[in-house]
């Protein structure tokens, strides 16, 4: 009796820790299946859990540089103070990740259930929070499943010092993507340099799809862009064949997934050009979310992948002086305004509002590059300075 009791024991601290060094539990599997968007555009600064339906991983020792295509099986620990080989939320600027010795790669990955969906589209922005000597890169992968390799896709690379940081990518997966009940997409994290790694932050995620019934082409549209100014959002496209199109439309959301139709437009511009454009004013600040849908002479109706962008009111000038300070630093149009000054290792040397005098004192702070950081509601701009 003893003797069984003991190998029953044994078989469960067998099975204990199988699951505790065995594969790494993944995230929940956010469904698609019903038309649902999913959605990352910001992660609470201080979180110390993932984003949903995310995981983050680094490897355990990898001093591997460039492209990998293997699995990241170490959990990823949070630090809010941004240490090297650790992952923190960043607020409106999403969640990032920065390399150390022994965790040179890691990655963000994403369980979608993309059953019955097709043209799986994937948007997302790289941030730039801390920019060392190395160069770091993120990039977009996808595979069917737990096993097998992972594939790369095209026009997805960025890499700190040659994209502008907050640069905005959009691809649309293969056709194998398409209704899976465990699709997975991850962004990669890799150097390849050398010297103090790079914290760079992962946005605006929005991974959007079609009804597997609905007709994906013809679509004609192409190059379909967002860009703003002080004033609204200007959408811009392409289309080819204009012949066999009746009318555009413009659909709106704030969302992501209820879209209001804001606009029709002819399929004709002056002098026959293919290019259109629609311009948005008087938006409150916030997200918004555009597709263009293609109406064709026959009824049928085509729309483009979701692209969203984050509007905000820019009503003065924040000026911060100089650029290579000693004991005093100076910050103009910033009333009102909330201050943060951070060293290259991502911690916060100085918070605190704006005072009377437009000074801060910098005198106590160690000779190095600093970024200055200066918050106003949802508002974030950033200045780099150099302490003599």
């Amino acid at each position: 009796m003893k003797y069984i009791q003991f190998s029953g024991l044994l078989v469960m601290l067998l099975t204990l820790t199988t699951t505790i060094h065995g594969q790494l539990p993944l995230s929940e599997v956010f469904d698609m299946s019903s038309g649902a968007s999913y959605i990352m555009d910001k992660q609470p600064q201080g979180a110390k859990t993932y984003p949903k339906n995310m995981v983050i991983r680094f490897c355990t020792v990898c001093n591997q540089k460039g492209n990998f295509t293997d699995d990241l099986t170490a959990e990823a620990d949070h630090h809010e103070g941004g240490g090297a080989g650790k992952w923190r939320g960043e607020g409106n600027d999403g969640v990032s990740v920065r390399g150390g010795t022994d965790m040179t790669r890691a990655s963000f990955l994403v369980r979608l259930n993309s059953t019955g969906r097709s043209n799986i589209a994937v948007g997302w922005t790289v941030r730039d929070i801390v920019s060392n000597v190395n160069t770091n890169c993120l990039e977009l992968q996808w595979r069917v499943g737990d096993s097998g390799s992972w594939n790369n896709v095209s026009g997805d690379l960025y890499c700190q010092g040659a994209q502008s940081s907050g640069s905005s990518f959009q691809v649309t997966l293969p056709d194998l993507a398409a209704n899976q009940s465990d699709l997975r997409v991850r962004w990669i994290y890799y150097e390849t340099g050398s010297g103090a790694r790079d914290r760079l932050a992962l946005d605006d995620i929005l991974i959007t799809s079609a009804s597997s019934s609905d007709v994906v082409l013809p679509l004609r549209v192409r190059d379909f862009q967002l860009e703003k100014d002080n004033q609204g959002i200007r959408l811009t496209w392409f289309a080819t064949n204009l012949e066999e199109i009746e009318f555009f439309e413009v659909e709106e959301s704030r969302d992501g997934m209820h879209f209001e139709k804001i606009e029709r437009i002819p399929n004709y511009t002056p002098g026959n050009s293919e290019q259109f454009t629609s311009y948005r004013s008087d938006l409150s600040q916030g997200r918004y979310y555009y597709r263009i849908a293609q109406v064709d002479l026959d009824g049928m109706i085509h729309y483009t992948p979701v692209k969203t962008l984050e509007f905000h009111l820019e009503t003065t000038t924040i000026t911060v002086y100089p650029t290579i300070a000693t004991d005093e630093l100076m910050i103009m149009g910033a009333d009102g305004n909330r201050i943060k000054i951070v060293n290259s290792d991502g911690q916060i040397c100085y918070s605190g509002a704006r005072n009377s005098s437009n000074v801060i004192d910098v005198s106590g702070l160690l000779p190095g590059i600093y970024f200055v950081v200066v918050e106003s509601g949802t508002n974030k701009s950033s200045f780099t300075i150099m302490k003599a």
